[in-house]
């Protein structure tokens, strides 16, 4: 704001105003004064204008000189109060930038001392347990279908839920928490060093749990897959899934996923297996979508034969009700037709019966009746009777 009004400076604007007076009071006795030869303009430059004009009465007479005066004096303090003014905010404001920088890189060494102290701090690997968090299940190498490819990528899952990211070493620690049985007894193998990197323990477990003879074992246990009767088609996918992956470890991805699905077709149910055929999946998904089709569709069969047992029951008692055509008989003169007044008694009647006895149109020795009746009964050969019956139908 430039340098304070100094104390000899109000002086000499009091000064002024005293002599301003004065002059008032000579003009109007007729002994004025020039103002000039009081003041000089460097006076009148200095003088605050606000206490000048507040103090000067109305009553008093101001000359030309003197207005002209007053104007060049309020010019120039009104032109230093610019100057002033312009060079004060630009000192403000190069002060509050200095301040600034002081002030935002004591705050950044203050914050990279606090990070460097905190990771001074050191960190054990714990296994705390989370109940939000999902379960990893435990891998033992056994043949129990679970395949190592397949663990390890659900463990990779798992830990990209953490919060905190785990390093190589925290990632292996955690990876043998894991691990049980043989799979475990094979981490001893290792170095004290191999095992801080994950990387390397990983490569171990893979280099014996998916060689040559896992994928024997694999191969052999796919050979014997099949789809029970109550298992469905979705549980026998998956279960068949685990074991092509685990015969074709190594192959190309799109290998596998043609060889899935020859073999999910091929291993299905007889009564699932031809109509999924007809379809021609095109991918295994198409194959097990289609298979869950056809599987709701033959249940919902047998829940209506089982619900609805009448109608078939009726069906075979009218075949049993149907009449039977009449038998071959043979008149006095050879001819052979079919008698309408001889009728093929009910199943299980006692004409049944003694009709079975007499042997109707069997393979027994033929049985002639008594000599007044003009009919008899004869047994004929088979393509015989199946000729007259075509061409002696009644009707």
């Amino acid at each position: 704001m430039g340098p304070p009004t100094t104390r000899s400076q109000t002086k000499k604007g009091e000064k002024w105003v005293e002599a301003t007076q004065q002059t008032s009071l000579l003009e109007d006795e007729g002994l004025s004064e020039t103002s000039e030869s009081k003041f000089g303009a460097s006076d009148l430059a200095v003088i605050p204008l606000p206490q000048v004009l507040h103090e000067l009465d109305d009553t008093a007479v101001v000359l030309g000189r003197d207005a002209k005066r007053l104007r060049d004096s309020t010019v120039d303090a009104i032109s230093d109060v610019r100057v002033e003014a312009q060079s004060t905010s630009v000192r403000l404001a190069q002060e509050v930038r200095e301040g600034n920088s002081s002030l935002l890189e004591g705050l950044n060494a203050s914050f990279k001392a606090v990070d460097d102290r905190m990771r001074m701090v050191p960190t054990v690997a714990t296994l705390a347990p989370d109940g939000s968090a999902p379960r990893i299940p435990f891998f033992s190498g056994t043949t129990d279908g679970l395949q190592l490819s397949a663990w390890l990528r659900r463990f990779d899952d798992i830990a990209r839920t953490r919060v905190v990211p785990l390093n190589s070493e925290q990632k292996a620690n955690l990876l043998i928490a894991y691990l049980e049985g043989v799979a475990r007894e094979k981490i001893e193998e290792l170095s004290e060093e191999d095992r801080r990197s994950f990387d390397a323990v990983v490569n171990h477990l893979r280099s014996f749990f998916e060689g040559p003879h896992h994928r024997y074992m694999a191969r052999q246990m796919l050979s014997s897959c099949r789809q029970e009767t109550t298992e469905p088609s979705v549980i026998f996918a998956n279960r068949l899934l685990g074991l092509v992956r685990a015969a074709t470890a190594g192959q190309d991805p799109a290998v596998q996923k043609e060889r899935v699905l020859e073999e999910f077709v091929a291993r299905l149910r007889p009564d699932i297996r031809y109509f999924v055929k007809l379809d021609n999946p095109a991918s295994f998904e198409q194959a097990v979508n289609r298979a869950q089709t056809v599987e709701q569709l033959l249940a919902e069969a047998t829940t209506d034969r089982l619900i609805n047992p009448t109608v078939r029951a009726m069906a075979d008692v009218s075949a049993f009700n149907t009449p039977r055509p009449g038998p071959v008989v043979r008149n006095t003169a050879g001819a052979m037709h079919r008698d309408a007044n001889l009728r093929t008694p009910q199943r299980g009647s006692s004409a049944s019966i003694a009709e079975d006895e007499v042997t109707w149109l069997g393979n027994a020795p033929p049985r002639r009746c008594n000599s007044d009746k003009p009919h008899q009964i004869e047994r004929m050969p088979e393509w015989q009777r199946l000729w007259s019956e075509m061409t002696n139908y009644p009707g």
